[in-house]
């Protein structure tokens, strides 16, 4: 019984993850330009578990959709690395996205007092 109550919420688990993947890259990127490694290795120290080719796709839209930039960092100590920043469009998006993930929020938490009244 444990087994499947970890088996389901690894899933589910997984499933957030993807859910929200975009709204975590922008929320680094609008605290300061980060190399892709870097977003990576970041979402993984949180704990959610991301390959750097989920990552890197997910960069390769945001820069097609105009929310983020990118620009080639100098590699006078190395090879050449893409840096990547939100655009004027992706700090507008974001805003909107921490808006939204407030009122999400506030509808689980309502859910979860309710459901522990039973």
């Amino acid at each position: 019984m444990q087994a499947n109550i970890a088996r389901d919420i690894g899933s589910w688990r997984a499933q957030l993850n993807k859910g929200t993947l975009e709204f975590a890259v922008l929320l680094l990127l609008q605290k300061e330009p980060t190399y892709g490694l870097d977003i990576v290795d970041s979402l993984n120290q949180l704990g959610l578990s991301i390959s750097r080719g989920t990552v890197y796709q997910l960069l390769g839209r945001l820069r097609e959709e105009g929310k983020v930039k990118t620009e080639w960092a100098d590699g006078s100590l190395g090879h050449a690395r893409r840096v990547y920043e939100v655009t004027a469009h992706g700090e507008k998006v974001v805003t909107a996205m921490v808006s939204t993930w407030s009122e999400v929020g506030d509808a689980f938490a309502f859910l979860m007092q309710a459901g522990k009244k039973r």
